[in-house]
């Protein structure tokens, strides 16, 4: 792998160092998802070459855009939303791209990262001078401004007071007109935002704000992440009206669970901004502990257990967003564990800040963590893991050319499914989830790997062709109480997505 090559190639090299700073008005630098402490330990822990951290940092590597021939692809003057030419991905990807480098050159001092993050960075400060898109804007500027933030404080960086005056020009240009009108089209410091809209946009906002030491759109962001501030409390996105006081259920749980999940993906990322900063004026909302009975950590284990099988909770929703009614809890990729590059661990910050700081029971900790252990390694557990809590197991990797299906409590008594659970991805019909068994996508693969156990008697396990009904594609026996790893052979031939169910 390219990291790894360029690693085991590479001599005793002189790593970066970080300066934190906090200014007069307050803000801590760098502050943008890695303090200084959160950044020499990730460089620790890469340079101890240990488990869980090599397979993270190899997952790492497997980025698309982290890869050698990764082109940069902007800048570019004008993001609108949702082109023709779907111009809006550029920046999310450069962002992204610059992000992983950043923290990949402190990690290593290769300079082949930094060469990149800081061009990427310099050439979009230079050009952009619209953005409407508030999606992949939003994560765009939000890991563009967590490298620059990283660059800015670190040593031998080459970031200079030019950098930040034209990132800060840069801010100021796009952000004449957002709040001409309270119209999401308009980019992203809007008050009346949906669920990931509202997220993943202000996400983008928050990271300018504290690089460019704006508090007064750094108060309308904290605002609008607790309490809310749009008119139309069904179209907002605030912990304060997106997780249900009484089910823990996430306003999104009726739409699909990979909406669900972001949204506490994009929370959780809020809030390693925000506990980086502390009092910044007169708020420092730790959104971890934040509210009533805590509503990230709630709508996490929610999520956590509808995910892997439990039966949940469901209270209508009527007329949300737009008119839509969420009339039951969509079952739409549920228990599915894949990323648009590779699987992703996206609770991997939650994990760790609850590990070391408590507020969840032995029993709710052990539910994330099994969880991050069947969803294997990724970029997360590199960047957030932490040695004080290194006690990730990781399932074996799937044979060459297969994919893991993990059974959690299957049981010879009794079908683990009580309906098939359908939803659409393009133009295949997937079967995401039944039961108490965790799935992923298979195509065009030779057999199937799965990790299982059982209580009681042995289990027999039926993987079928894309419903409940399909036919017979792989089947065993699973047996005893402690998880083993089973490899079975396909038994049809072209592209599938299968469900699988005990007997």
């Amino acid at each position: 792998m390219l990291f790894l090559a360029l690693l085991a190639s590479s001599g005793a090299l002189a790593l970066p160092t970080c300066s934190e700073t906090i200014s007069k008005a307050g803000f801590t630098h760098p502050g943008v998802l890695h303090s200084c402490s959160d950044l020499e330990r990730i460089q620790r822990l890469k340079s101890l070459e240990k488990e869980p951290w090599v397979s993270a940092w190899q997952s790492v590597d497997d980025l698309a855009v982290f890869q050698s021939d990764y082109q940069m692809r902007g800048p570019l003057d004008w993001i609108a939303r949702e082109p023709a030419n779907q111009t809006h991905h550029f920046i999310h990807d450069d962002g992204r791209s610059a992000y992983y480098s950043a923290v990949a050159w402190f990690a290593t001092g290769k300079d082949i990262w930094l060469d990149r993050s800081i061009s990427i960075i310099r050439a979009w400060a230079k050009e952009l001078n619209v953005l409407r898109d508030y999606i992949y804007g939003g994560t765009g500027m939000h890991h563009m401004s967590a490298a620059a933030e990283i660059l800015r404080a670190a040593s031998g960086s080459g970031w200079s007071d030019k950098d930040t005056r034209d990132y800060v020009a840069m801010y100021k240009r796009i952000s004449s007109d957002w709040r001409q009108f309270d119209n999401f089209s308009l980019g992203l410091d809007q008050d009346t935002m949906f669920g990931n809209q509202g997220i993943l946009s202000n996400l983008g906002l928050l990271g300018l704000a504290v690089f460019s030491e704006d508090a007064e759109v750094y108060d309308r962001v904290i605002e609008r992440a607790t309490y809310g501030r749009s008119q139309h409390p069904n179209d907002d996105w605030a912990l304060n009206r997106f997780v249900n006081n009484k089910t823990d259920q996430l306003t999104e749980s009726g739409r699909d669970q990979a909406h669900a999940a972001l949204f506490v993906t994009g929370m959780s990322l809020m809030a390693e901004t925000l506990n980086i900063q502390g009092q910044v004026g007169d708020r420092y909302p730790n959104l971890y502990e934040w509210g009533n009975n805590m509503p990230l950590k709630r709508a996490m284990l929610y999520w956590i257990n509808y995910n892997v099988g439990k039966n949940v909770p469901y209270q209508p929703l009527y007329n949300v967003e737009n008119g839509r009614n969420y009339l039951e809890i969509s079952p739409l990729y549920r228990g599915r564990l894949t990323g648009r590059d590779k699987p992703d661990t996206f609770l991997a910050p939650p994990y760790y800040y609850y590990s070391i700081h408590g507020g969840l029971s032995p029993a709710q900790l052990n539910s994330v963590k099994r969880f991050l252990e069947y969803s294997g390694p990724a970029y997360e557990n590199a960047f957030w893991g932490d040695d004080a809590v290194a006690d990730i197991v990781y399932g074996p990797k799937p044979t060459e050319g297969g994919a893991y299906l993990h059974v959690a409590e299957g049981s010879a008594k009794k079908v683990a499914h009580d309906k098939g659970y359908y939803g659409s991805l393009g133009a295949k019909t997937i079967v995401t989830y039944s039961g108490n068994v965790f799935q992923r996508s298979i195509k065009s693969q030779p057999n199937v790997g799965i990790r299982a156990r059982t209580k009681g008697s042995d289990a027999h396990i039926i993987v079928r062709n894309g419903t409940l009904d399909g036919f017979v594609v792989a089947e065993g026996t699973v047996s005893g109480e402690s998880f083993k790893d089973y490899t079975w052979p396909l038994k049809g031939q072209g592209d599938f997505t299968y469900n699988a169910s005990t007997r």
